[in-house]
């Protein structure tokens, strides 16, 4: 509420406009939030953002709106992942599947390959337990279920190099070590399956 001038109790962006334009920075209300950094434009992530806090609106209006924008983002109904062009691409229905985690590979073969990404970048849903050939045991955890394919390749192929990576010269495994590098491909594996990669089109 703070980047909004307030006069009178209303809210007033035209104010705020005017000082934008007059330091060259213009709002730009198709703006994604991958681009935070452009020096063109201050970015406006929402295009209903005037639903939310309009010109002329009571302030008072504007902080219970705010509020309630918040306590979405906090109960994740509202994720500040989802980028505004991604939701644009996304029927109700697609939007429900992607936040309770049944969004389908077909579902993601409709859009930009920005939806699936999004998707796997979601808070994980699905925990499988898998081990190291010691019989260490740990959880790879995805939004998603992953597919056989994939699930196959990271089972036969890259565990077992992810531990020869992490043995030292005297054959002993930094287990810690090459867990956290298994774990650091969840995001990977959980977009590839939901772009619809084959394991085949990435050797």
């Amino acid at each position: 509420l703070g980047t909004f001038p307030i006069v009178d109790g209303k809210i007033q962006t035209e104010k705020l406009e005017s000082h934008l334009k007059s330091i060259e920075k213009p709002l730009n209300y198709e703006g994604s939030s991958f681009c935070h950094v452009s020096p063109d434009s201050v970015i406006c992530e929402f295009s209903d953002v005037e639903r939310i806090v309009g010109n002329g609106m009571d302030a008072a209006t504007a902080v219970e709106n705010l509020r309630d924008v918040y306590e979405k983002y906090q109960t994740g109904e509202y994720n500040h992942t989802i980028s505004v062009e991604v939701l644009s691409e996304l029927s109700y229905g697609e939007y429900c599947r992607m936040m309770d985690g049944t969004l389908t590979i077909e579902d993601c073969a409709k859009h930009s390959i920005m939806v699936p990404i999004t998707y796997a970048n979601l808070p994980p849903l699905v925990s499988v337990e898998l081990s190291l050939s010691d019989g260490t045991k740990f959880e790879f955890c995805t939004r998603a279920a992953i597919s056989e394919k994939w699930m196959k390749k990271l089972v036969e192929e890259d565990i077992p190099r992810l531990e020869l990576e992490h043995t030292d010269e005297n054959g002993k495994l930094n287990q810690e070590a090459c867990i956290k590098s298994i774990k650091g491909r969840e995001f990977d594996y959980c977009w590839k399956t939901y772009f619809g990669a084959d394991p085949e089109d990435f050797n």
